[in-house]
């Protein structure tokens, strides 16, 4: 069973869209490249709105600082391979 999920990307697509949690998937470029059925009911952003998008437009304390001037990435996913806050450690 496992080995069709890796080989079937209909399959896995059923999958991402039934969870119950939000998916979100960004290139490298920090651009929002898939969100499921879920992360649009958490964000309350349609699919449509975001696909293509800055993730800055999440808002998210993990991957952007409010500042003075303005939202300011601070996304070290693609840089360091992990991404850190207060709350949580993510690990590429």
């Amino acid at each position: 069973m496992l080995e069709r999920f890796f080989s079937d990307p209909k399959m896995q697509m059923n999958v991402f869209e039934s969870m119950m949690d939000a998916l979100i998937l960004m290139d490298s470029d920090s651009k929002i490249v898939y969100v499921n059925k879920a992360a649009e009911e958490i964000t309350g952003y349609k699919k449509e709105e975001i696909l293509g998008e800055d993730c800055t437009i999440l808002d998210s304390d993990t991957c952007v600082i409010l500042t003075d001037s303005g939202k300011k990435k601070n996304c070290s996913l693609f840089t360091d391979g992990n991404i850190s806050n207060k709350r949580c450690r993510i690990k590429a």
